[in-house]
């Protein structure tokens, strides 16, 4: 993979959908910060991905 594309789909997955964000807010209220389990329902997203969004979504 080129070094561009590499950054383009880095950039593509930076941006949450309304869909990534209900389901994060669900899977939040369902395990807590239990990263790990939320990012089983967010397969784009790592558990680092995911928590660094919740936080700035507070």
């Amino acid at each position: 993979m080129s070094k561009e594309m590499a950054q383009s789909s880095n950039a593509r997955r930076d941006i949450w959908t309304k869909d990534e964000e209900e389901i994060l807010m669900i899977a939040h209220f369902a395990y807590d910060n239990c990263w790990v389990n939320i990012a089983e329902h967010l397969p784009r997203r790592t558990d680092n991905d995911i928590r660094n969004h919740w936080n700035t979504m507070q």
